[in-house]
């Protein structure tokens, strides 16, 4: 977690709570698409991270770089707090 911007906008608790509702949520889905299509799906625990918009397109060719074929789940939320949630 990139400790400076992260603060700005959420609390240390704040963050560690997001990331672990994000945990549980990618574990479900993942589970049910490991059943679904019988494979073997393997996860690490979701980074929180802030950062631009703009910012993002350069963050995912970082993260990808190493892989020859990606898939993208994307998990839009809406209220109080709104984004989305990309499962790479």
């Amino acid at each position: 977690m990139e400790t400076s911007q992260t603060e700005n906008i959420f609390l240390n608790d704040e963050a560690q709570i997001l990331q672990e509702v994000m945990n549980i949520a990618f574990g479900k889905a993942t589970a049910d698409l490991a059943e679904v299509i019988d494979i073997r799906v393997v996860l690490s625990v979701p980074h929180v991270d802030v950062m631009k918009a703009a910012e993002l397109p350069t963050r995912i060719r970082e993260e990808i770089k190493i892989y020859d074929v990606i898939s993208i789940v994307e998990q839009n939320f809406w209220g109080k707090f709104k984004g989305a949630a990309l499962l790479v």
